[in-house]
């Protein structure tokens, strides 16, 4: 690690994050079966949370159907700030 270029400590760190985040995935997993089974189980500080899924609008299919003006979509849109994101290359190794 000593002496390796931002380039190669990226490449360590983003593999190192995809094991990480493979682990948290099969603990939260554990997780949410012992919380199936006992409720009230202490998790010592762990919060979990059912959450009924995600509502979505279809918002172009009622736009297909109201045909609202291009004033009114204009009127009504935002735009955000510009993001930067680094990705890591897959390696052909």
């Amino acid at each position: 690690m000593k002496n390796e270029t931002i380039e190669e400590r990226y490449k360590r760190l983003k593999v190192n994050e995809a094991k990480i985040k493979e682990e948290i995935e099969k603990t939260k997993e554990e997780l949410i079966e012992i919380f199936a089974k006992e409720p009230d189980h202490d998790f010592n500080g762990l919060t979990i949370h059912k959450s009924m899924g995600r509502k979505t609008i279809g918002w172009k299919a009622i736009a297909e159907i109201l045909k609202p003006s291009n004033d009114l979509v204009d009127r009504y849109t935002k735009i955000g700030e510009p993001t930067f994101s680094v990705r890591l290359k897959e390696s052909k190794e």
